[in-house]
């Protein structure tokens, strides 16, 4: 899997579980068969190893918000997209 650096926008195609609807189903029935979902998501790497990628959803001086981690066992495609936006540490302006 392609390595990406801490801050760097990075897109992310990978498969998700899905849970059908609750309640009973007849077990042969066609709509029982549920595929998992393809998801795409774009962030900021915030950790990547060799079990998972940690991504955050929005940065701001410094500061991150919105985490999520996808397994590198569901990760299908891993681009990156920009240079790091984590590396810049601007003071926060005065109130």
């Amino acid at each position: 899997m392609r390595r990406c650096k801490t801050g760097e926008l990075v897109f992310v195609k990978w498969i998700d579980s899905r849970m059908g609807p609750y309640g009973w189903e007849f077990f042969h029935d066609e709509t029982a068969t549920l595929p998992p979902l393809i998801c795409e998501t774009v962030g900021f790497v915030v950790t990547q190893n060799r079990d998972y990628v940690t991504l955050a959803m929005s940065v701001a001086e410094g500061c991150i918000m919105g985490r999520l981690t996808i397994p590198q066992e569901a990760i299908k495609q891993l681009t990156c997209v920009s240079c790091s936006a984590l590396g810049s540490k601007r003071k926060r302006p005065r109130s």
